[in-house]
C-alpha cells in the first residue's frame, strides 16, 4: 500500500465521478469513521488499514 498524503486548501483535480456521498466524512472523529464503515457504510476496501496505520 502506498499513500501520498496532501494538505491543500483547495480541492485538488481529481475524478469526481470516483467519489460519493464522502460529505458526512469531515464531520467524524476517525474513531466514528470506523465505527460507521465497519457497520456497513460504504468505503474503499483498505481505507480501515490506512486509518488505523496512519493515523491512530
Amino acid at each position: 500500500m502506498r499513500v501520498d498524503e496532501i494538505s491543500t486548501d483547495a480541492a485538488p483535480d481529481c475524478n469526481r465521478a470516483a467519489f460519493s456521498e464522502a460529505w458526512w466524512l469531515w464531520w467524524l472523529t476517525l474513531t466514528e469513521l470506523l465505527t460507521r464503515i465497519e457497520g456497513g457504510e460504504t468505503a474503499k476496501g483498505d481505507l480501515t488499514e490506512l486509518v488505523r496505520r496512519c493515523y491512530l
